[in-house]
């Protein structure tokens, strides 16, 4: 719950700290999300999912309202900027005369929780719902949030798991390899869900790196600082996408009395990919002193003994 908390808080430092222009997220100083309300709103909200044992978030598009709020800055137009740059990827939808109806910190909850992009809700049996009512009464719509909760459909049901996914990519043609490895090593310990380099020719006939960074939407923007941080880039694109992916588990195989993890990747309940973990194919194999091919081979072999699903 804790860890949760501090990503929601992170992601409205690093909102606020774009929209002033500040050096960094360290150096915001919260207004009205650090007042006793909005504490209790993310971290009730964080800790009431774990309660439910929610294992995913999903939303339909977010309303927002206009006109001009009144904050800590004076007036400003609705939505305020920390909210539009929290919201950013997700399907908007505008009502007019309506003020406020979307906060930083709703916005920086829907985002750490749910993403960086509008999705429907995924196929699941309804079990409950649950309805929280704000103190205004705006004319011509209830001012309620909607929460459904639902067990996912089995594994034989569905297809692949749609989920949104973020590409940062840039081309670089004047960094050291040295300091391109350290990048990556950096980018992958901060959550990057995989670092691609693919040599290209740039302008002036000169050889480089595109480099494609693979990361949760809520994570880019620490990612593109580091991008900035650590190589010599001076842009970085995004493009937000969805990817398929398959249902993952594990299982645990013996190689001669050594266990070897290997991950199952199913399709509509049935396993269609077996791939060995390879740090522990690379173990049994310096200690059984036989090739890794061999190691992995049989690896394979014994999950695809252990049956169909």
């Amino acid at each position: 719950v804790a860890e949760r908390a501090v990503r929601v808080f992170e992601a409205l430092a690093e909102a606020e700290a774009r929209v002033h222009g500040a050096e960094s997220a360290e150096t915001v100083h919260f207004h009205e999300v650090g007042a006793i309300d909005a504490l209790v709103d993310v971290v009730g909200a964080v800790a009431g999912l774990d309660a439910l044992g929610i294992a995913s978030v999903s939303c339909g598009p977010i309303t927002v309202g206009d006109g001009v709020i009144e904050g800590s800055h004076g007036a400003l137009p609705a939505p305020g900027p920390a909210t539009l740059e929290l919201l950013r990827g997700f399907e908007l939808r505008q009502r007019p005369g309506a003020h406020e109806l979307a906060t930083p910190t709703g916005a920086a909850l829907v985002r750490v929780l749910a993403g960086a992009a509008s999705r429907p809700a995924p196929p699941m049996r309804l079990e409950a719902v649950g309805y929280g009512a704000g103190a205004a009464d705006p004319p011509g719509h209830p001012n309620v949030l909607r929460l459904w909760v639902g067990a996912s459909v089995a594994a034989g049901d569905r297809g692949p798991r749609q989920e949104a996914v973020l590409e940062l990519e840039t081309q670089i043609d004047d960094c050291s390899p040295e300091l391109l490895a350290t990048a990556r090593e950096a980018l992958l310990r901060a959550g990057a869900l995989d670092v691609i380099s693919v040599p290209c020719h740039m302008k002036k006939g000169r050889t480089g790196l595109w480099i494609q960074v693979l990361a949760r939407p809520q994570d880019a923007a620490r990612l593109e600082r580091l991008l900035f941080e650590e190589t010599s880039t001076f842009g970085v694109r995004r493009r937000l996408c969805e990817r398929s992916v398959l249902e993952r588990r594990s299982v645990t195989v013996p190689i001669e009395g050594i266990a070897v993890r290997v991950k199952l990747g199913l399709l509509e309940g049935r396993i269609v990919t077996r791939s060995p973990e390879l740090e522990d194919v690379r173990a049994v194999a310096r200690r059984l002193e036989r090739p890794v091919r061999e190691i992995y081979e049989r690896a394979c072999a014994a999950a695809a003994a252990l049956g169909p699903g």
